[in-house]
């Protein structure tokens, strides 16, 4: 014990000799103000918007803010500004007893863009390198290179464009020329004009040109040639989105309405997607590739036609493979719960779903096959259904909840089989064959017949539909599925 407060006393002792050490009359100089931090700066021999900065400070350490996003230590610095105007340029000094802070503000005069190497800049334009800037066109023979939505969504699920489906409205030949150089934008339009139906008066109005083909629901090809010398773009952050906002008097190929500023979906080295809310309640959609690659005909990888057979019993057996969309709910190898007019075990459950907006619209049970069907001689399809007379075909979804253009609707005791290109991207010329389920119906087993043959002439389906209770509507309701198949 003895031992342990001797050690202990020691330590004491050094502490108290190591406090007092140290002199409390060590002067570390005032601490410094901003009249302290003094700097000169000169224009680069080399580039004018390359400046040369000194720290004039005496013992200090020096650390810069150009003003320009970045910034520098030590007392011989140069900032680097590729574009004209008026950068605060700040001096932190750090002594020993303190710091301070002194600004001035410097003046370019011309834009270098020499300078820029700015990801987004260089994919658009090519880079300081490409003196005539990078041409881009609309990726024509791309599914979805022009496109439309409803404006709280932001994909265009109202339409997407096929391969040249606007061939001979004036704008496929457009070429957009971006340049890093002044930031200028040209477009050679080549003596015609894509102009949307509702933004027509607009464009004439701003543009002039006389109206040579298309319609009201198609749009509009109007005969004119732009001056686009003096046309320019630039890109602006706002918040976690990206612009690209052109000058007053411009426009990109597709006249889509007067707006000019177009939110940045995608911009790489190879494609440029953008989106623009007009004042029509949509959003329209452009995709543009680099010319080299938006002139390239992407061959199309043709399905073979074919005519096998088709069958699925919902319980695990088949050879087609269906998959929900929206919010269908459908369960394999489900109970009967009824085996008259049908002995199956097990069979399909398709539950649609009540809510709100696409989801609940569109529930659809869906499979593509690898070939298109051949219908010229086997073209009827058989199902077996089982409908519950407890779901509520009265109940109204108001048109307010419904997609567009639909108005009120209720739940409707049907099931249709829809024949469809999965090519076709607007979906609209499919085949489809509605049965509706009579009173007596409901409740039991029914096998009911759609009947193609009127369609034995066409030879581009490859994807088939089964649906319960119509489309474009909120409302909830289960149907059973059993035996599907084509039949001999």
């Amino acid at each position: 014990m003895k031992n342990y407060k001797y050690i202990f006393s020691s330590c004491l002792l050094l502490v108290s000799l190591c406090f007092s050490c140290v002199d409390e009359s060590v002067d570390l100089g005032p601490v410094p103000t901003s009249s302290d931090a003094t700097f000169t700066f000169k224009v680069s021999e080399e580039n004018p918007n390359v400046i040369e900065f000194t720290n004039t400070s005496v013992a200090s350490i020096a650390h810069w803010d150009f003003g320009n996003g970045e910034t520098a230590k030590g007392n011989t610095v140069q900032g680097i500004y590729a574009e004209a105007g008026s950068y605060e340029v700040t001096l932190t000094i750090v002594t020993k007893s303190g710091q301070a802070s002194n600004k001035n503000t410097i003046v370019i005069d011309q834009t270098d863009y020499s300078l820029v190497d700015i990801p987004d800049y260089n994919f658009l334009t090519g880079g300081a390198e490409a003196l005539n800037g990078k041409v881009w066109k609309f990726s024509r023979y791309v599914e979805g290179h022009q496109g439309r939505g409803v404006r709280q969504f932001f994909y265009p699920n109202e339409w997407i464009a096929k391969s040249l489906e606007k061939e001979g409205f004036g704008h496929y030949d457009d070429e957009l020329i971006f340049s890093q150089y002044d930031l200028k934008y040209e477009l050679k339009n080549n003596g015609d004009a894509y102009v949307n139906n509702n933004a027509l008066a607009a464009f004439t109005n701003e543009f002039g040109g006389t109206v040579s083909g298309g319609s009201e629901e198609d749009g509009w090809k109007v005969d004119v040639t732009v001056n686009a010398q003096d046309w320019t773009w630039k890109i602006e952050r706002r918040g976690a989105a990206k612009y690209l906002v052109i000058s007053d008097n411009a426009y990109l190929s597709w006249y889509t309405g007067a707006k000019k500023e177009f939110e940045i979906m995608e911009l790489t080295e190879n494609r440029l997607y953008l989106r623009v809310e007009e004042s029509d309640n949509f959003a329209w959609y452009y995709e543009f590739r680099p010319k080299e690659i938006a002139d390239k005909e992407i061959p199309k990888d043709v399905k073979p036609l074919d005519s096998q057979d088709l069958f699925d019993d919902f319980s695990g057996n088949g050879n087609i493979g269906f998959e929900t969309s929206g919010a269908l709910e459908f369960l394999e190898a489900f109970p009967n719960i009824d085996f008259n007019g049908n002995d199956a075990e097990t069979v399909g459950r398709y539950t649609r779903k009540s809510g709100t907006g696409e989801n609940t619209w569109y529930q659809n049970y869906t499979a593509e096959l690898p070939y298109r069907l051949d219908l010229s001689e086997r073209n009827t399809f058989t199902l077996k259904v089982y409908c519950l007379p407890s779901n509520d075909f009265e109940t109204i979804s108001p048109a307010a909840s419904n997609a567009e253009g639909l108005g009120d609707m209720t739940l409707s005791p049907t099931v249709s089989l829809r024949l469809e290109d999965s090519t076709d991207g607007e979906n609209s010329d499919n085949a489809e064959v509605v049965y509706t389920l009579t009173e007596d119906e409901l409740g039991r087993w029914v096998e009911l017949t759609f009947d193609f043959s009127a369609y034995a002439d066409q030879d581009k389906y490859d994807r088939l539909t089964l649906q319960f209770g119509g489309e474009g509507h909120t409302l909830a309701g289960t149907v059973y599925f059993s035996s599907f198949e084509l039949n001999n």
